[in-house]
C-alpha cells in the first residue's frame, strides 16, 4: 500500500526539490519520503491534476535500482538512488522564440541545447558539492577558465572514487545486474549517468532500467558478455 498521496506528488515539483535531469523528463525529491518523481520535459499539469494514483507492482521488492513504484498520468514515482554521476556535463532544451513549420507537427518552437554542470553530490540534491559553480550553470555563461578547472576536477573526483571501490562493490554490482536480467529488466548502457558512484557506501548503483518488453533488442545473450561492457577496467 503506498503511503504518499498525489497530493504529495504534484507539491513535489517545485524548485526547492529539483535533482537534475535526463534526456526524457525532470527529477524531483518528494519531502518526507525517499522517493523521486519524474516528470517529462513537456507536461499538462491541469491534466495530472486530475489522474489518480496508481501503484505499480515493485518488480524488484528487496532492492533498489531507482525503479518506478506509481505512476500518475505521465508522472512516475521511484525509489531514491544513492550515488553521483560519473559525467560532469549534461544538456537542457534552451527555447529560442522563433517558430517552423514541421512537414509532420506544423509549427513548432525551435529550441537548441546548452550544456551545463551536473549536481555531484553523494545524495543527488540540488546542492553542488564543490561550491565553485552554481547549480546547473550554463557553460557558455562562463569564463573558459573556471569551466576547464571545475570539468577537471570532477574528472578527478570520479576517477578517484572508481580507483577506491574495493573488489566486492564489482562483484555486487554483478549479483545486482544478474537479478535485473532475471526479473526480465536490462540497464541501459546508452548514458554514462545512469551508473552511480557512492564511494560513501563503497558501492555502484544502476538507475533508468528498461524492461524487455519494451525494449526486446536489448536482450543481453548472456552476462559475461554484457558486463564488461560497464566496467571495462573491471579487476
Amino acid at each position: 500500500m503506498l503511503k504518499f498521496t498525489e497530493t504529495d506528488v504534484l507539491n513535489s515539483i517545485d524548485p526547492s526539490g529539483f535533482l537534475g535531469s535526463g534526456s526524457n523528463s525532470y527529477a524531483y525529491a518528494m519531502p518526507g519520503h525517499d522517493l523521486v518523481v519524474l516528470v517529462p520535459r513537456s507536461y499538462d499539469h491541469k491534466k495530472v491534476e486530475k489522474q489518480n494514483l496508481a501503484e505499480r507492482i515493485d518488480p524488484f521488492p528487496d532492492h533498489n535500482f531507482g525503479q518506478i513504484i506509481a505512476r500518475m498520468g505521465e508522472l512516475s514515482v521511484c525509489r531514491r538512488q544513492r550515488g553521483f554521476v560519473p559525467q560532469s556535463l549534461g544538456w537542457v532544451n534552451v527555447k529560442t522564440g522563433e517558430i517552423k513549420e514541421s512537414r509532420l507537427f506544423g509549427p513548432m518552437e525551435i529550441t537548441r541545447q546548452k550544456y551545463v554542470f551536473l549536481p555531484q553530490d553523494y545524495d543527488l540534491c540540488s546542492e553542488f558539492s564543490g561550491g565553485v559553480v552554481p547549480f546547473m550553470t550554463p557553460v557558455d555563461e562562463m569564463e573558459i577558465s573556471v569551466v576547464s578547472a571545475e570539468i577537471e576536477r570532477r574528472r578527478n573526483e570520479v576517477l578517484d572514487a572508481i580507483e577506491a571501490m574495493p573488489v566486492e562493490a564489482y562483484k555486487q554490482a554483478l549479483e545486482e545486474m544478474l537479478v535485473i536480467h532475471s526479473n526480465e529488466h536490462v540497464i541501459d548502457p546508452s548514458k554514462p549517468n545512469n551508473i552511480l558512484l557512492n564511494p560513501r557506501d563503497r558501492r555502484f548503483g544502476w538507475i533508468d532500467l528498461n524492461d524487455f518488453e519494451k525494449y526486446p533488442e536489448q536482450r543481453p545473450v548472456n552476462i559475461e558478455r554484457v558486463f564488461p561492457l560497464y566496467f571495462p577496467a573491471m579487476p
